[in-house]
């Protein structure tokens, strides 16, 4: 089974992201808060991440969102 990530371990890897705004991290909750009630994992993360980047109106660039990506696949262990 596929290792998850919760909203707690979420919103953690989010706050250890100072070039994150606030307005970016609440942005973030509400794109994956529905994916948060049975955990993200590693498949469902690179799909939502790759929607978002093809989204060229945004509210997160495509390397905050590298970032974003890579800080949370460090927290599934990945």
């Amino acid at each position: 089974m596929a290792k998850r990530i919760y909203r707690y371990d979420f919103d953690k890897a989010l706050k250890s992201m100072p070039d994150i705004s606030p307005k970016e991290k609440d942005y973030l909750h509400k794109v994956f808060g529905k994916e948060m009630v049975d955990g993200l994992t590693p498949w469902e993360l690179n799909q939502k991440i790759d929607q978002l980047q093809s989204n060229k109106k945004d509210e997160l660039d495509q390397w905050e969102l590298r970032g974003v990506k890579r800080k949370l696949l460090d927290k599934m262990g990945k």
